[in-house]
């Protein structure tokens, strides 16, 4: 028994109708891509999170700020990391990174 193929049924003028793919249309219009000046904004926030605990590590003034130039050098790098990592890794709606996954990452 043959079977005869298949055919695709036409939308109408719907085909017609289809509109050309812009950003600022799309659900990612409100996504704000990196810039110099969010990274910087980004990395003071989290640094500020930090920093105690590389007070407490790193006694020495001008070795503590050597560490904060180079993870901030680095900023961007380790942020990108995070992102692919919490998103799969995610809890539910909510992107992040639990103890395997960060020994993982490290």
């Amino acid at each position: 028994m043959k079977c005869k193929p298949r055919t695709l049924k036409k939308l109408g003028a719907r085909d017609k109708l289809r509109t050309p793919w812009k950003f600022s249309n799309s659900c990612f219009k409100s996504y704000k891509p990196d810039t110099a000046a969010l990274l910087d904004k980004c990395f003071e926030f989290d640094w500020e999170f930090i920093e105690s605990k590389v007070e407490y590590l790193i006694k020495n003034t001008s070795e503590r700020e050597n560490v904060k130039k180079y993870i901030k050098k680095n900023y961007k790098l380790l942020r990108d990391a995070y992102k692919l990592t919490a998103g799969q890794d995610a809890q539910g709606n909510q992107m992040s990174i639990g103890k395997n996954s960060f020994g993982a990452l490290m």
